[in-house]
């Protein structure tokens, strides 16, 4: 009996040495991430999910009713889990039929049926094979697997949808991210008919492995097999040589004078700021309208992390943030970048995007926001060393992003040299689901720039973006003082003008005195050409271009510069047969403080006078309009009558 308690024992020391025997790497070839992978009998699994981003597709709508530019959509194909990026690099990517026939990698493919009944075969059959191959830890209510053969099934849950077509008629919704914690789904490569495939079921509450059908429509995890058992055993010396290599060149030295053949195609000013809180000085560069620290913030405040606990890394990456300790981070005259600032940046340094020549559209600023990436903009930003499989970038502006990683809120680090997060605070007003802030990622593999939604316990690095210099101004004709807003280098008055020429300015803002100090008064172009006091002028229709450009683009541009209030549509509300008057509240950001309030009795429109004429009887004026109830809004330099009278700004010389 004793000897045999001994071979027991023998049994459980040698069981790992074994286990150790087969577990192996591969390298996908069309990114460069690194996959662990494991023999179990004559098969090769990846021991990990796949985590492969299959190309989106992008779908185009028709314009607004005014015939506004086309509307871009994109559909996923794969997706991380509850949309969130960290979820990615924890669990892998949840595919969508029939993308999951080609994601494998070349010389591995989705496993059959067949292939999974052969693996539960070889684990002592379906109605142990979930206890064996489930991770050891991750699963709900004790529902954690012994992970015998280093396949390690985590519970990722999936990606479900809900059907509205018996109220909606084609209406579905596919963004329902169900039983994380409870459940692995694992696709196979056999279909039951046009609607269902047949898929690996494994459960937090039991020991059993199903593989039975279900809907193509579900975004599910993949692992794939290997094409042959002829091929090199991946658990080779050479294979974990390899893999310390790749995982050692995530760590190459930042001090690299490599140099990129890129030219410059943008101009872009260097400089330096001191935080007065602790004394460090941080590199910045102007970057078209904005300046920019060129460096992550180090400030030491509650709830940020070095890399790895270690100090050396936050000297060299600077500091991992948490969502609320991210918003106390900058110094005083500088913030955290709120989205469109972050959009800004991306569409000045991009300049052209792969994505417009493939939908014919020449205008930046609408698409980026839109699609939320661009393709041209990473390597511009990224630094020129340390990204991991040769992802560096050209670092054309000196914006230096580095692969610093993150920290999970569990208190764990990882993605160095892979992907770089940087929090960006939410547009005023904006909406958000529950739990959920909004972040910025770079990553090794692509020269993408994605806008996503994460976690606010993530640790993430943070840059800050300079405040819009704001100041007043005294006209010394009448003594009337003015609130002044510079930006991109030009100096505006942040208010209407309010000077009384003679009759071609006159008060028809309203009634009252209350009404024309809001509004300011309206000019024909002839008075508003020399209205402006002196060190002053009318803007050209070129000044007032740059102006939309810089803080965001046309329409982005509309709610950035709108005021608050003043904007409220009266229109009218169908409730039944019955018509009811009612105000639809239209407010803006009024992100820099310029404060255009609407000139229009229905509160959907502002324009200004430019001095660039169109002929005899028009000239050129900036034309605001926003809508309440159509939800459309756009921004332009038209024509239009000279005679008529409308809002003038000034610009300093």
């Amino acid at each position: 009996m004793n000897k045999f308690f001994i071979f027991l024992a023998l049994l459980a020391i040698l069981a790992p040495c074994c286990f150790a025997a087969n577990i192996g790497f591969m390298k996908d070839p069309r990114d460069g991430q690194i996959y662990k992978t494991v023999k179990i009998g004559s098969q090769t699994w990846m021991a990990e999910n796949l985590n492969y981003e299959t190309e989106k597709e992008i779908l185009s709508f028709p314009g607004d009713i005014f015939g506004g530019k086309e509307f871009y959509f994109e559909t996923f194909t794969s997706s991380c889990y509850d949309d969130r990026f960290s979820n990615c690099t924890r669990y892998g990517r949840l595919y969508k039929w029939p993308d999951v026939l080609n994601a494998c990698p070349a010389g591995w493919h989705l496993p059959s049926r067949a292939e999974w009944n052969t693996l539960f075969a070889t684990v002592g059959g379906k109605d142990s094979a979930g206890k064996v191959l489930k991770s050891v830890d991750g699963w709900l209510g004790g529902g954690n697997g012994s992970d015998s053969y280093g396949f390690s099934a985590i519970p990722v849950g999936y990606r479900g949808y809900a059907d509205f077509s018996e109220f909606f008629g084609e209406v579905t919704d596919e963004n329902l991210y169900i039983n994380e914690g409870r459940d692995a789904l694992f696709w196979s490569s056999t279909e039951l008919d046009s609607n269902n495939a047949y898929v690996v079921y494994m459960f937090y509450y039991k020991s059993k492995a199903e593989i039975v059908p279900d809907y193509k429509r579900l975004g599910l995890s993949i692992r794939c097999v290997e094409d042959s058992a002829l091929v090199p055993d991946s658990g080779s010396k050479a294979g974990m040589t390899e893999k310390a290599t790749l995982l050692s060149s995530s760590r190459v030295s930042m001090n690299s004078t490599t140099s990129s053949s890129s030219s410059v195609t943008l101009s872009r000013i260097e400089g330096s700021l001191t935080d007065p809180r602790d004394g460090q000085t941080y590199k910045t560069v102007k970057i078209g309208s904005q300046t920019w620290l060129a460096q992550n913030m180090n400030y030491k405040a509650a709830n940020s992390f070095c890399y790895n606990g270690a100090d050396s890394n936050c000297t060299k990456y600077g500091r991992l943030y948490t969502w609320a300790a991210s918003k106390e981070a900058c110094p005083v005259g500088w913030h955290l970048p709120i989205t469109n600032e972050w959009r800004i940046l991306v569409s000045t340094v991009a300049k052209l995007n792969p994505e417009l020549e493939r939908n014919n559209n020449p205008d930046v600023s609408f698409l980026i926001p839109s699609l939320s990436v661009s393709s041209l903009a990473g390597n511009k930003l990224k630094s020129k060393t340390g990204w991991l499989n040769n992802g560096n970038g050209a670092d054309d502006y000196g914006f230096s992003i580095y692969p610093t990683g993150f920290r999970y809120g569990n208190g764990s680090y990882g993605t160095e040299g892979r992907y770089a997060l940087f929090w960006r605070h939410e547009d005023p007003g904006s909406f958000l689901w529950e739990n959920k802030v909004y972040a910025l990622a770079l990553n090794y593999n692509n020269d993408d720039v994605y806008e996503i939604e994460d976690y606010e316990n993530l640790g993430l690095s943070v840059r800050c973006v300079e405040d819009v210099p704001k100041g007043s101004f005294t006209d010394s004709r009448d003594g009337q003082t003015y609130k002044t807003v510079t930006i991109d280098g030009l100096t505006w008055m942040a208010e209407n003008l309010k000077f009384k020429m003679d009759s071609t300015a006159s008060p028809s803002c309203g009634d009252s005195l209350e009404f024309c100090a809001k509004l300011g008064l309206y000019y024909t172009w002839e008075a508003a050409m020399g209205a402006c006091p002196v060190g002053w002028h009318l803007p050209d229709s070129s000044e007032w271009k740059n102006l939309v450009t810089a803080v965001g683009g046309n329409p982005a541009a509309v709610e950035m510069l709108k005021s608050k209030s003043g904007w409220d549509y009266h229109g009218n509300e169908l409730n039944g047969s019955f018509v009811t008057p009612r105000v639809y509240k239209n407010g803006g950001l009024d992100y820099y403080g310029f404060g255009v309030i609407s000139d229009g009795t229905r509160g959907e429109k502002a324009s200004f006078w430019s001095t660039l004429e169109h002929d005899e009887e028009n000239s050129y004026y900036l034309e605001l309009f926003s809508h309440a109830v159509w939800n459309c809004n756009r921004i332009g330099v038209v024509y239009g009558q000279k005679n008529k009278k409308r809002s003038v700004r000034c610009v300093k010389d």
